[in-house]
This record gives structure tokens, sequence and C-alpha cells, in this order.
């Protein structure tokens, strides 16, 4: 049996701090950004001064990317400290792009948008489909008539058939006061439909801390029927930030849809 420590209700009020900002959200991967504002330009049909809802923005990386290539920024996240860095970095390159601290289940944005956007899985948090479903309401919301959405997801259908309930990774990211050690355990729930895993950080003063996440295990179908019970229309999957077809193999599960 698997002993990994699941996610508890709303876990991302606490899973979501400033250290697991400091090791995952900073994006140096100028490739993958590079990648993502191109799909985001071609698919939701935006461009230099259009303006995009970037719904759980993290830290900010995709936005600036976007208004370094002309595009208004509009972000939100949870995380206070989140937001009070995507503001600074957006401040210190005169770009324009904006951050407001906010719920994702509630915010929308204040005004209406071209496009919107949810990356990198910050979706599908709840096993709750009802729960799930009001960050979907909120994209809609939050565009133009017309205006275009996205919502990049993990292909539930590759980690299923590669993924292993128990399996340890294990690193360590280097800061000015020495490493910290990451273990982050990985664990399938399937009667909940559920993918998480628990991370425990090691600090270099020998203190620890952990908590887990997790995911939903959204098949295309189902969120194609979220994405269409939200109000879209014209509701495409692609498996890749480069636009590929959505397969078994393909790295991403990302739903593209417009707001009628």
């Amino acid at each position: 049996m698997n002993m990994v420590k699941k996610a508890q209700a709303n876990w991302w009020k606490e899973f979501y701090d400033d250290t697991f900002g400091d090791i995952v959200l900073k994006r140096e991967n100028c490739q993958d950004l590079g990648l993502t504002v191109n799909f985001i330009k071609k698919y939701l049909h935006i461009d230099a001064g259009d303006t995009i809802f970037d719904q759980c923005c993290g830290t900010g990386s995709v936005s600036h990317a976007l208004a370094e290539a002309g595009i208004n920024a509009i972000g939100t996240d949870l995380i206070d400290s989140y937001v009070a860095t995507a503001n600074d970095i957006a401040g210190e390159k005169g770009l324009n792009a904006r951050f407001t601290a906010a719920d994702a289940f509630n915010y929308v944005a204040d005004k209406p948008c071209d496009a919107a956007i949810n990356w990198y899985t910050s979706f599908g948090n709840s096993d709750d489909d009802d729960l799930n479903i009001e960050m979907i309401k909120r994209l809609y919301d939050s565009l133009k008539s017309g205006g275009y959405m996205a919502i990049d997801y993990f292909n539930t259908a590759l980690k299923l058939r590669t993924a292993t309930d128990g399996a340890v990774q294990e690193f360590s990211h280097q800061t000015n006061e020495g490493d910290i050690h990451v273990r982050r355990a990985f664990y399938l729930d399937m009667a909940r439909s559920m993918s998480g895993s628990h991370w425990t950080y090691t600090f270099p003063d020998g203190s620890q801390k952990s908590s887990s996440g997790e995911s939903r295990l959204y098949m295309p179908r189902e969120i194609f029927n979220m994405v269409r019970d939200a109000g879209f229309t014209d509701i495409e999957f692609y498996g890749d930030y480069a636009g590929n077809e959505l397969t078994l193999e393909a790295p991403r599960c990302i739903c593209v849809a417009r707001k009628p």
C-alpha cells in the first residue's frame, strides 16, 4: 500500500508558498516560454496591443513573456507574495502587465479581455468538478465576445501509462544560505481520480517542512464537457506548446475554445 501523505481539502492555500515559488515558478527555459507565447498568439488569435487575462499566474512568467511581445497582461493569483513578485518584475522591466491577489474561483478581470489562459496545470485542483468548473466560468466572464481561451493541462493518458504510484524524486536547489533538499513522493488515488505528490523540503539548517498537492485526472472529453458547459464553443485540443496533435504520447493536453 502506498503510504504517501495525500492532500487535504483546499490544499492550495498552504501548498503554494515562497519556497515552492522560488524552486518551481522561476521559469528559466526561454525556449519553453517562446513556444508558449507563439502558441498563445497563434491559437488565441491575439497580437501586440491586445489584452490577455492570466488566471493563476504565479509569479507572472507567462504574462511577462507575453508583455515583452507587446501584449497587455492582467494576471491574478491567490498568493500575495507571488503577485508582489510579478508586479515588481513588470515594474523593473517596464512591462504593461499588472497583477492582483485574488481567488481564481471568483475573480473576473476588471475589463473584458481579448484572450484568457490558465497555464501549467493550474486548474483541476479539487476532486469536486462543480468547484473546478468555476475557474472555467471566470475565464468566460473575463473575455470579450469572440475571445479565445486556453487551459494547459497534463496529458492524463500519458500520466496513467507512465506514472508509478509511490515513486520518489529527489533533487537540490541552491540558495545563498546553502542547498535546499527536495523530496517529492508521487501518488495516484484512482478512487477519486486524482494524481498528487507530497513535497518535503530540508533546509540548510536541518529544519523541514512538507505539504501535498494534487490534480484531477481529467481525460480530454471531461475537459471538453466542462468547457462546453461553461458556455464556450469551437473547442479544440493540442498536445504540446508547438501546437502538435494530442496523442497518447503528447506531454500536454491544451484545450482552446471561443466565447460566442
